[in-house]
């Protein structure tokens, strides 16, 4: 909202990414991917539409699609997404799921 010139509501915590100082004092980012745009008539249904949710802690960023299919990169060797590393990372994979379990539980 801040780059298209727009104050979030107190609402809506978020980060700025573009701000390097909030950047440095937080390791881990949260993501939830739709397929579409916010339905105004299912916000009370964070599930409706949502394709995946995506944690980034430290260097390694998880996907985690609701088909069940999990992909695991390392952001550092590999900043575009392009090598896949959950089949020889299934502990890693574990518990980055459980982070994005607790995320969820936490702001359900």
């Amino acid at each position: 909202l801040k780059v298209c010139g727009i104050e979030p509501p107190a609402e809506m915590k978020g980060l700025d990414l573009r701000a390097p100082d909030q950047l440095a004092k937080r390791n881990r980012i949260f993501v939830d991917v739709y397929e579409h745009d916010s339905d105004l008539d299912q916000l009370d249904d964070l599930e409706s539409g949502l394709r995946s949710r995506v944690v980034i802690d430290g260097w390694m960023k998880l996907i985690a699609n609701k088909d069940g299919t999990d992909e695991l990169y390392d952001l550092q060797r590999d900043n575009d997404d392009r090598n896949d590393l959950s089949a020889q990372n299934k502990d890693k994979v574990e518990q980055l799921s459980k982070i994005i379990e607790k995320w969820v539980a936490k702001n359900d």
